[in-house]
């Protein structure tokens, strides 16, 4: 699942008291953007990946996402790094 973006990563915990529907979509980025969702910051399962939903930003929406720590990634796509916000919304179930 992974895309495999060669910039900068920056790296968003996102923590879930109870199970949820989440999206995350990156905004006003000045650079073409990759997102990646992992369970563990360091090598986790990758749970879900974009590239490019919006244009050049990217989005991801999980469902039924459990209670816990996930960590999103905001990767730059082919080297490419800049800013960037990241917007949750988070729909508890």
């Amino acid at each position: 699942m992974a895309l495999g973006g060669t910039g900068p990563d920056a790296v968003v915990a996102l923590v879930l008291s109870a199970p949820a529907d989440v999206r995350a979509t990156v905004i006003a980025a000045d650079s073409d953007t990759e997102i990646f969702i992992r369970d563990a910051c360091d090598d986790g399962a990758e749970s879900a990946c974009n590239d490019d939903a919006i244009a050049t930003n990217s989005e991801a929406e999980l469902v039924g996402l459990a209670a816990g720590v996930d960590y999103f990634f905001v990767d730059g796509y082919d080297g490419d790094s800049g800013t960037a916000a990241l917007d949750f919304v988070v729909t508890p179930n």
